[in-house]
């Protein structure tokens, strides 16, 4: 099994969407992808995530977690 656990996306530092970097895993052969972001902090930082997107990227890992389930484990 083949898994990367500390995948960035544009919710924080990464530049590619979260279904963009399940899609590039699936074409790698990964089974596994860890979708993670930098936490928030009190100030504002353009590589963190920012309190009013967490729940957005909330839904979006769960939303491609099911849309992509017989082909990767998203978590």
């Amino acid at each position: 099994m083949i898994s990367d656990l500390h995948v960035h996306t544009n919710f924080c530092d990464g530049k590619n969407s979260p279904e963009e970097m399940v899609l590039s895993a699936i074409e790698k052969g990964v089974n596994r992808l860890g979708l993670v972001c930098h936490a928030q902090m009190p100030f504002r930082v353009d590589w963190a995530i920012r309190k009013e997107n967490i729940e957005l990227l909330k839904q979006e890992v769960a939303r491609l977690k099911e849309k992509y389930k017989d082909r990767i484990e998203v978590l």
